[in-house]
């Protein structure tokens, strides 16, 4: 994740460009578009550790020229591998997600809040 200079805060930093996490899994892409050969594409360098790129969006535009970010994410979300690791921050989404409901279905965050 990149430090967000306009949060405000020290220290604040902003999501990740979802279009990372689509890129972490060019199968759910191809299947989502069914545009041939993306997950072929999977284990090119920029493609096994998406996180680090600069601008993602503009990658997958380039993949998928007819992808749009509200209905591109919707046609791409059913298709994602929740168990895919090339995306960091995807991952530990996914993770914190399945751990808080595993902890009793109560609210769970694993850090300190100050009221």
């Amino acid at each position: 994740m990149r430090r967000c200079g306009k949060a405000g805060r020290r220290g604040a930093r902003s999501l990740p460009a979802l279009e990372s996490w689509y890129l972490a899994d060019l199968a759910a892409v191809e299947a989502a578009f069914g545009t041939r050969g993306l997950a072929q594409r999977q284990n090119d360098r920029k493609f096994r550790t998406p996180d680090g790129l600069g601008n993602p969006d503009r990658e997958l535009k380039r993949l998928v020229p007819e992808y749009q970010k509200i209905g591109g994410s919707k046609l791409i979300a059913p298709h994602l591998d929740l168990d895919n690791e090339r995306s960091r921050s995807f991952y530990h989404l996914v993770k914190t997600i399945k751990d808080s409901l595993s902890t009793n279905n109560e609210y769970y965050l694993p850090v300190e809040i100050e009221l």
